[in-house]
């Protein structure tokens, strides 16, 4: 008996060592793995750069200060906290949670969005153009030789009136003669007691008389040849209309044809103003708008005209539409191809809106951020419209009342794209003392 006890007392005693040592591996295991997990999950982050993450500690790469620990599930030594998920209502942000004192040391302060009277302008540059309503082409209607030109340089001011060239042509030579001729012979049939003979006399100079006025032979010189004038060699031309000579396709010497263009004249007493209407602004511009033009040569001095005409297609390269306005140009002061300032007013509206400086425009979309609730800021993606005196039109994503971060903005803005970038440090609704802060 003595011994079958003492058997049954040493199963025992081996079973209780078996059990705390396979315990005390288990305590082991579970103690290990949750010091790696928690080293692991260890991320340090710069408190003036928080989109700088990293899993080990020392400087920020940025402003060279030290990195602090991030907490998971709570906040981060910079201040931000968190207690799990919340939906995101924008893609890439998430919704920040500030605790009071984090607030007033950051400056953050709101504004409603409100309906307010607003005067949309449009502030653009435009290009001084040469009106092409009153751009000529002064033709050859005789063909010849050109003996003298007097218009021989390009941006040269030409008169109405004024000598153009001297040519020599066989056919206006030619005519001289048969209208000299017909003088003579009218003269001669004007007493014929048959009137069909006179009426003939007379046809025959007002034929050639026609047909001198036709090739723009001046009147002063079909007198001359009433008067008994010769026929002369040369006839002199001159300019049909006023303005700058744009371009000059004709030289001294040159054979000219029947209807070859000698000179392109431009009259640049009113010229237009081409303006780049930019795709967003397009809904602002019609015609009859005011516009006022200012250009730097100037200064002080303004030009203010009307919209004539909104062209009906996009530039492809500036994708750009030009808005046409006239202006009057007395002494010439503007010319071709000069760049001006243009500044167009818009009729008065009332829309909804909220200042400039509340709307984080990144290029593909516009961010605001609107307190849900006390010290409780979510991202929101609206439509813009209009800016004017400091406040730009909301065209969708916000309701009036809404109260939008202003101050303190890209503060706020970091702390959600780093909530959204790092798993498990989106915003919660966990609240840490101000001792804590």
């Amino acid at each position: 008996m003595t011994r079958t006890r003492w058997y049954r007392a040493a199963l025992i005693a081996m079973a209780l060592i078996a059990m705390g040592a396979i315990g005390f591996g288990i305590g082991r295991m579970g103690g290990g793995g949750e010091q790696a997990a928690t080293a692991e999950e260890q991320l340090w982050t710069c408190p003036m750069h928080p989109d700088y993450i990293t899993d080990r500690p020392g400087s920020c790469p940025i402003c060279g200060m030290d990195l602090v620990p991030m907490e998971r599930g709570g906040e981060t030594a910079a201040g931000g906290e968190s207690d799990g998920a919340m939906a995101e209502t924008v893609e890439g942000l998430s919704t920040v949670h500030l605790t009071e004192a984090k607030r007033q040391l950051s400056g953050v302060t709101t504004v409603e969005a409100q309906v307010r009277g607003v005067h949309p302008t449009v502030e653009t540059v435009g290009i001084v153009k040469a009106d092409e309503t009153s751009m000529r082409t002064v033709n050859a209607k005789v063909g010849g030789w050109v003996e003298r030109l007097f218009v021989d340089f390009e941006g040269a001011q030409i008169s109405a009136g004024q000598p153009m060239l001297t040519i020599y042509s066989p056919q206006l030579h030619q005519t001289q003669q048969e209208y000299v001729a017909a003088l003579g012979a009218q003269a001669r049939l004007a007493s014929s007691e048959f009137p069909e003979v006179a009426r003939t006399g007379r046809q025959m100079v007002e034929s050639a008389e026609r047909r001198l006025r036709l090739w723009d032979i001046p009147q002063s010189d079909i007198d001359r040849l009433r008067r008994g004038g010769e026929p002369r060699r040369t006839m002199t031309l001159y300019a049909p209309v006023s303005g700058i000579v744009v371009n000059r396709m004709v030289e001294a010497g040159m054979e000219i044809k029947p209807g070859a263009p000698l000179l392109h004249v431009a009259d640049l007493s009113s010229v237009w103003v081409e303006a780049d209407i930019y795709e967003q602004d397009l809904n602002l511009v019609e015609p009859g708008q005011i516009a006022t033009v200012t250009f730097a040569a100037y200064p002080g001095e303004s030009w203010n005209g009307r919209i004539e005409y909104v062209y009906p297609y996009l530039e492809g390269q500036t994708r750009t539409m030009k808005a046409r306005l006239s202006l009057q140009n007395p002494g010439g002061k503007l010319k071709p191809e000069m760049y001006g300032e243009v500044r167009l007013a818009g009729s008065e509206g009332h829309v909804l809106a909220v200042p400039a400086d509340a709307v984080i425009n990144t290029g593909e979309r516009r961010i605001v951020y609107v307190e849900a609730q006390e010290r409780v800021y979510e991202p929101r993606e609206v439509e813009t419209g209009a800016e004017t005196d400091g406040w730009v039109e909301v065209l969708s994503g916000l309701n009036e009342g809404d109260k939008v971060v202003e101050r303190g903005l890209f503060m706020i803005d970091s702390e959600s794209r780093l909530r959204a970038a790092v798993p498990g440090t989106s915003a919660g609704s966990q609240e840490h003392s101000d001792a804590h802060e």
